[in-house]
């Protein structure tokens, strides 16, 4: 086997192991379906702003709660309240 050859087969050995993270484990900030841990919960709290040009240059904000419970696997019960 070549040096080439050898290099590829351990990299592709060494790689097999590696795991990737879940699509379940994501930061809140991220809209979307989430999942959190049982026993779990979480409350996020979010604020989307936009500023409007011109002369006046006004901060709109809008905030988001999240508020969200764990149960057993992959269940979860919750709520979202935005303005």
């Amino acid at each position: 086997m070549t040096r080439h050859a050898w290099f590829a087969l351990l990299t592709l050995a060494a790689a097999a192991p590696l795991d990737a993270q879940s699509l379940l484990y994501r930061p809140p900030n991220l809209g979307g379906t989430w999942v959190p841990d049982a026993g779990v919960v979480q409350f996020n709290f979010l604020h989307r702003f936009y500023v409007f040009p011109g002369p006046s240059h006004f901060v709109e904000n809008h905030p988001t709660f999240t508020l969200a419970a764990g149960f057993g696997h992959n269940v979860t019960l919750g709520g979202r309240l935005a303005t």
